[in-house]
This record gives structure tokens, sequence and C-alpha cells, in this order.
């Protein structure tokens, strides 16, 4: 039997880019491990719109017209998570590759104390073949080593992982600073700085279920850009 939540409710954040297919199994998947969960689902620029009557009951829903990226809808989710007081927010993706049996022990290192920010550290995080494939991971590595230099080593070894949880404090700090469309490494470096308690969970993330990577040249340049202008930026702050 899963322990229930002794600090209150959780916010369980999906969101979703035209990955729509999978999404009533997992919220019925969330729903039926714990009634303290309640699925928020974020739907970033769908076409066609997702309509709240193809989703089960007990979950929220929220469409943004177009698509703005992972950064806007994670603060979309932590500005809701901080406005009806959920002691924590806890994002899992909408393609079926994160374990959704696993969120109850992410979200029980927060109960008890010893982090504010858990990561899903991926054992398997790197299969696949193809080219989009290898410029994902290339795009991923560098996100990576420049995340661990900045921090000194004290980011986990999956700066990408999508499967995390914050508490209370780290919602409200993360949500002070802008997100881009990176938010995985950028919100875990932003921890660090800001003196939150990192920790990690080993998970196996399932295949894709649904949908593939789109990533072309052009945006992996245009991230990678982006990340090394936020990376000076933070590291300038870290030695001041």
């Amino acid at each position: 039997m899963i322990e229930q939540l002794r600090f209150g409710k959780a916010l369980i954040f999906i969101p979703t880019f035209n990955d729509v297919d999978l999404l009533p199994s997992i919220i019925e998947d969330v729903l039926a491990l714990d009634d303290s969960y309640v699925p928020l689902v974020i739907d970033d620029g769908s076409s066609p719109r997702l309509q709240a009557s193809t989703i089960p009951n007990g979950c929220l829903l929220y469409s943004i017209p177009n698509n703005m990226g992972l950064g806007m809808c994670t603060h979309i989710a932590l500005d809701h998570a901080t406005k009806y007081g959920y002691s924590a927010l806890l994002r899992i993706d909408s393609d079926g590759q994160h374990p959704v049996e696993m969120i109850p022990e992410l979200l029980l290192r927060l109960q008890n104390g010893d982090a504010d920010f858990v990561v899903g550290t991926r054992d398997n995080h790197g299969d696949g073949s193809g080219f989009r494939i290898l410029l994902r991971n290339f795009v991923k590595s560098y996100f990576t080593t420049v995340a661990t230099w900045i921090t000194r080593g004290g980011v986990p070894s999956d700066v990408n992982s999508g499967f995390i949880a914050l508490n209370q404090d780290a919602i409200g700090k993360i949500n002070t600073s802008v997100l881009e469309r990176f938010p995985e490494p950028q919100m875990l470096i932003l921890a660090h700085a800001k003196g939150l308690r990192i920790a990690e969970v080993p998970i196996s993330q399932s295949p894709r279920q649904h949908g593939k990577t789109t990533l072309s040249i052009s945006q992996a340049a245009r991230l990678i850009y982006r990340f090394t202008i936020f990376a000076a930026a933070e590291l300038v702050s870290f030695r001041r």
C-alpha cells in the first residue's frame, strides 16, 4: 500500500505538445496512486487543441494558444502550485517514458525532509539511434558538462531528466527566475545557486511510446546558444 503524503496535496504537472494519445491512461494511473495527487495537464499549443472532455475527471487542464515551450509551461505549473498552496510539484511527461509508479518514491524524499528538489536519474536515457537522437544526446551532453562545471559537481549526473519533484521552498525560489525551453538543467543550476538540497532517485525510463524527437540543427544551435548565455550569467553571479 502506498503511503499517503502527510504534508498535503501534490500537483502532478504533465506538459504536452501534440503527445496526447497516452494522456488518459497516464492520468488514470496517477489518480489511482493516491487521492493526494492532483494531475494538471498543460497543453502547449497542440493542434488540434486538447479538449477537457477527452481527459479523465479529476484532472485539471490549462491550454496555451501557441507553443511557448517547457519554460513557460513550468512557470504556469509553479504559479498554480504557489497560488493554491500545494506542498509539492512533480513533473511527468506525456509520452509514456516516465514511470508513474515511481512518483511516490520521489515525493517521499521531500516528505522526509532530506531534500528540496528530487531528480529521477535515468539509467538508460541515451538509448536510441539515428541523426536526431545523436543531435539530442549531443545537446544534453553539452548541458550536463556545463552544469557540472559551473556548480563544481553540485548537480546530479542526469541534468536533463524531466521527472522532477520540488517542495514549497524550491517552488518559490525557482519561480523567481525566467525559465527557457531547457528548464531541467537551468532549474538544477538555480537550485544549487539558491542552496536547495538536491537528491536523486534512480529510475528506468521506458521507450518512447508516442511521438518522436523533432530537434533540428538550427534548434539545437539556438538551445546551446541560449543555454550558454544563461550559464555565463550564472557563472558571473557565482563568482561575486
